[in-house]
């Protein structure tokens, strides 16, 4: 019996664990699978489910993360992170009337200490081209009391 090792972190009442690549599933992430995978952590921090993140390029867009709603921090993450690619996500948010500025302060506290997520996770999005679901990421998720 093996026994599974877990980054952990907990957020806003959320415990979170997210189970670490080994070694040789390891990628070298491009760009676009680190900013996709900079909105795929800060939305599951937050507490949303990642129906998909995908580094394969599609009509107006060369990777895009798809959760179950919107979520403005995840969406502005990659930019406060200071990834490329980032003038859509804030053209989004400030057409919505949204403090890009405020949101980012907001998205960087969250990601704050999470590189080796943000990088398993880029990996993994580099592999395989597309992730999908939050099963892939986490092992499970907690509501804290």
């Amino acid at each position: 019996m093996s026994v599974e090792r877990f980054v952990e972190a907990e957020k806003s009442g959320w415990t979170v664990k997210i189970k670490p690549i080994m070694p040789f599933d390891m990628a070298e992430p491009g760009a676009t699978a680190h900013h996709e995978a900079t909105h795929t952590v800060a939305a599951i921090l937050t507490g949303d489910y990642v129906e998909e993140a995908t580094r394969i390029s599609g009509p107006g867009y060369l990777g895009r993360t798809r959760l179950s709603r919107f979520n403005p921090i995840a969406f502005v993450a990659a930019h406060a992170r200071g990834c490329s690619g980032t003038g859509y996500d804030l053209m989004v948010l400030t057409s919505l009337g949204y403090d890009t500025n405020s949101l980012a302060q907001a998205a960087r506290g969250v990601l704050s200490g999470h590189e080796e997520e943000i990088s398993a996770v880029a990996s993994l999005i580099e592999a395989n081209g597309t992730i999908s679901g939050n099963r892939r990421l986490c092992a499970g998720r907690k509501r804290s009391y």
